[in-house]
């Protein structure tokens, strides 16, 4: 390997051999996400066939300036661990990502590219290449140079770090029938029925969102899980949040919500309207948890004046202390 190669591909060239990318600035030389010790650079592969072979969803285009790119993990849950960590971070750890089409054989530089700073990705539903539904991380990647003036402040991403619902420690409440009980995991691979009147809803679309709404309410189930606190869920008779849980002496309850651009201003009403009404009640610390970052800033500074905590996946590392500073 050459020591501390000067970078010599530009985009659009002469396809490269891997091999042959990597003998000059290092990496790993099986998979998608292939960072090098060597060099300031991060590898991404995409190919689709690949993609499906392994178990990972498409890599693509969705404008000019934005591409989605699966992480790592062919079964099973995927985390912001690892490799995929690597990406998360590359900005602090000032590793360029570098972007090529195709996994083996000749590869096509595509250029350089950042995690958006605005949201820097967000978590999906796709099939492992077991064959079974589980969770995996979209990066959406946007190509150096593009055009900043619409882009706001980034928020800080997650860690996506899990852990199982059995052994948590933490206070639990008691009570009567209304009071809140150990957390239920959600049901990510839901299947509503089909014995619909056609045309009265897609039911495909309709399991689509139900099962990001139980992906994003497991996931901050976690994420309580990962603080040594203790997820709840309601109880018989009192107010039908989605989480619950005691930090200290607070207790935080959050409505989760599923949104899409067709859906976002519906979800996020509602959304504010049922959190607020379960923290009255239970004199708790309201918080509106939405799978996907709203498309407007105008939701966050209204979640603030209504005293809402607004949240989604890409920002549970800041959440502890938005939720301290309610």
């Amino acid at each position: 390997m050459i020591a501390n190669p000067v970078w010599d591909l530009a985009r659009g060239g002469d396809p490269i051999r891997r091999k042959d990318l990597h003998d000059k600035y290092g990496g790993v030389r099986q998979g998608g996400i292939s960072p090098s010790s060597n060099t300031p650079n991060i590898f991404l592969f995409a190919d689709p066939g690949a993609n499906a072979e392994h178990g990972y969803i498409e890599d693509r285009w969705v404008a000019p300036d934005l591409f989605e790119y699966c992480g790592e993990g062919q079964s099973g849950h995927q985390q912001v661990v690892r490799y995929n960590k690597s990406v998360r971070e590359h900005v602090e750890d000032g590793k360029s990502l570098r972007l090529f089409f195709g996994w083996r054989g000749p590869v096509s530089y595509e250029g350089e590219f950042r995690l958006d700073p605005v949201e820097p990705y967000y978590l999906a539903f796709g099939l492992g290449r077991d064959g079974v539904e589980r969770r995996v991380v979209v990066f959406r990647l946007r190509p150096l140079g593009f055009t900043e003036t619409s882009v706001r402040p980034t928020s800080t991403v997650a860690t996506a770090d899990t852990g199982t619902f059995e052994g948590a420690r933490g206070a639990v409440p008691v009570g009567g029938s209304a009071a809140p009980t150990s957390y239920r995991g959600a049901n990510e691979h839901v299947v509503t029925t089909r014995d619909r009147l056609p045309f009265s809803v897609d039911p495909n679309e309709q399991d689509r969102a139900l099962q990001a709404h139980a992906t994003a309410q497991n996931v901050l189930a976690e994420w309580v899980l990962g603080r040594r606190l203790h997820p709840l869920s309601p109880g018989l008779d009192g107010p039908d949040f989605d989480v619950a849980w005691y930090d200290l002496s607070r207790m935080v309850v959050a409505e989760v919500k599923s949104v899409r651009p067709q859906n976002e201003i519906r979800q996020l009403r509602m959304g504010m309207g049922q959190v607020l009404d379960y923290a009255d009640q239970l004199n708790a610390v309201p918080l509106l948890f939405v799978d996907r970052r709203p498309s407007f800033e105008r939701w966050q500074q209204l979640a603030a004046r209504a005293g809402v905590v607004l949240a989604w996946p890409a920002m549970l590392e800041s959440l502890a202390d938005e939720i301290q500073r309610y």
